[in-house]
């Protein structure tokens, strides 16, 4: 359903005026190994790669160092709705994307669950449970365990729980969304390479070091040999391909927000931000439901839920030894599933 990350643009100001370049020298398109970064001359950028697009704004400073600051995605992605069909003391839960990582959700009283157990495999292609309320209680809190992602802590101060409260809601897609290096703030600055237009960039390391090496290497830039520069070293491209015209096109809208809603196919249990004709949408008030009357289609629809950020000292976490979820088809697994 959510496999696709959710895009956010970011909007930022632009301080200062350029010494080194105008931004019409500076957008455009710029490949490495394995992606490269687009630049666009609206302040915008986004850093592409294998099955990844992560957009992001950049500023230009007066040494000529470019910043980059790269969307941050949410760690939990939360939609919800009323259903009564499920029952009024039920709360049902599709889990999307909780494979990538060690995550638990916890109930109002404190219980705390595993949703996977570790190192799942065999995976299937969704995974939705069933709560009752009466223990779930009136809120519940998804808690992501960032160590298992080594470079977290060039995030900063991530909060690691996200506390969603029911209200009318008893039906929910969440998506847990992966830690990306490509979410890493970086820094970047335009050099010449060997008769080629380059840009520099590098975010391994916290902003000031990553500034630090960027000044160093353009300092040098003609004495390093191309090899050692491979992986912060983006040639721009000369021309543009029908794949990058599609991108900068999708890249300049100027408000790429993200979906407030997602309508379920209640026969097929596919998910989409939009119905297939919204034209032709009636709402049905008593099952809480639309019905697309061309096409004989029924939906629900799910509306974006803002959950309560805040964080948890994991050493304290007291989890019960089952698990939401068994999926470990190589080795049968030995532990009990929340029932």
């Amino acid at each position: 359903m959510m496999r696709t990350k959710i895009l956010l643009l970011l909007a930022f100001s632009f301080i200062g005026s350029l010494v080194y370049a105008q931004e019409k020298d500076i957008s455009g398109n710029y490949r490495g190994r394995g992606g490269g970064i687009m630049l666009l001359p609206n302040k915008l950028f986004v850093l592409w790669g294998y099955m990844t697009a992560v957009p992001g704004s950049y500023e230009v400073q007066k040494d000529g160092i470019i910043l980059f600051k790269p969307k941050k995605e949410p760690l939990f992605v939360v939609y919800g709705q009323r259903n009564d069909s499920i029952g009024k003391d039920k709360v049902r839960i599709r889990f999307a994307n909780f494979e990538d990582g060690k995550n638990y959700i916890r109930f109002e009283n404190g219980k705390t669950y595993s949703v996977f157990n570790d190192n799942p495999n065999c995976l299937s292609s969704r995974y939705v449970h069933t709560f009752s309320r009466e223990e779930m209680g009136n809120s519940f809190s998804l808690i992501a365990d960032l160590k298992t992602f080594g470079f977290a802590q060039l995030f900063g101060e991530l909060k690691n729980t996200y506390q969603i409260d029911l209200q009318d809601n008893n039906d929910f897609l969440i998506s847990f969304q992966k830690l990306s290096e490509y979410q890493i703030d970086g820094a970047g600055a335009l050099v010449t390479k060997e008769g080629y237009e380059c840009l520099l960039f590098f975010n391994q390391a916290d902003v000031e070091r990553s500034k630090q090496l960027i000044r160093e290497l353009k300092k040098e830039i003609d004495k390093i040999p191309m090899k050692e520069l491979r992986k912060v070293l983006f040639a721009k491209e000369k021309s543009e391909d029908q794949g990058d015209k599609e991108l900068k096109d999708f890249l300049s809208i100027s408000n790429l927000e993200e979906p407030k809603a997602f309508f379920m196919n209640i026969k097929e249990g596919s998910v989409r931000p939009d119905p297939i004709n919204r034209d032709f949408l009636a709402y049905d008030k008593g099952k809480n439901i639309y019905k697309d009357t061309l096409n004989n289609i029924e939906y629900y629809r799910f509306d974006f839920v803002q959950p309560k950020c805040y964080q948890t000292d994991l050493k304290k976490l007291k989890v019960e030894p089952k698990t939401i979820f068994v999926s470990e088809c190589e080795k049968p697994s030995k532990r009990r599933i929340y029932q």
